[in-house]
């Protein structure tokens, strides 16, 4: 299931696709730098933590947020 499908991220799939992208592409460099989906998804993870969400809807998602999560997403 895509997330057009769905309509909405749950931060539970967030959480899980940027666990999946960190796993597989850790961290690198002096300055630690993540990945760039890691990075994208890891913006929207703190947001949705900071506001006590548990999902949002893709309508209020950037394009490449969103990308970057069905790229990792394997509840598709």
């Amino acid at each position: 299931m895509t997330v057009t499908e769905t309509a909405t991220i749950t931060r539970a799939d967030l959480q899980n696709a940027l666990v999946r992208c960190c796993d597989q592409h850790p961290a690198s460099g002096n300055n630690h730098r993540l990945h760039p989906d890691a990075s994208l998804m890891a913006d929207l993870f703190g947001l949705m933590l900071h506001y006590h969400q548990s999902f949002t809807a893709t309508a209020d998602v950037d394009p490449a947020i969103i990308a970057a999560f069905e790229r990792w997403n394997t509840a598709k």
